[in-house]
């Protein structure tokens, strides 16, 4: 696939998480949320995985960008990132939101719709940090912050 179906730009301080609006709601009553119980893949300590969430470990009161992309199906790789991690979410609402470690609520942020409920989602996401960069929607003279790209496809 050449362009996502559907994108979103954040800016996010400090550490954050990804979640399902629903399960973080506990509104999805069979599925009981990760929220707070990730467990970081070997290697990747900027990152930790629940089974409907992930916790970016991001400095305090750092500056980050995350775009979210949903896509059709599996996107075509691109120019390689600092960090990367693969892998797959439950995202029962079809619903995420991007919520601050500290002092953030799930309704502070625009839910990202993935336009299916009840799915499983193969997940990818990329970091570079302390970057002097901008593209789509970041403005020019944005310096010293990280960027997250999280790509989200039916599996």
């Amino acid at each position: 696939m050449d362009e996502p179906v559907a994108s979103a730009l954040h800016q996010m301080t400090g550490p954050f998480y990804l979640l399902d609006k629903e399960v973080v709601e506990g509104r999805h009553g069979e599925v009981s949320s990760s929220w707070g119980q990730e467990v970081s893949p070997p290697g990747q300590e900027w990152l930790a995985v629940g089974a409907n969430s992930l916790l970016f470990q991001v400095w305090p009161k750092k500056t980050s960008y995350v775009r979210l992309d949903l896509w059709g199906g599996p996107p075509v790789a691109d120019d390689p990132w600092e960090l990367s991690w693969d892998g797959r979410l439950f995202l029962p609402s079809g619903l995420v939101v991007l919520v601050e470690f500290e002092n953030g609520e799930p309704d502070d942020y625009a839910p990202f719709d993935l336009r299916a409920r009840d799915a499983h989602w193969r997940t990818r996401v990329h970091a570079k940090f302390g970057k002097y960069d901008h593209g789509p929607d970041v403005p020019a003279e944005t310096y010293d912050v990280d960027f997250y790209r999280v790509w989200l496809w039916p599996e």
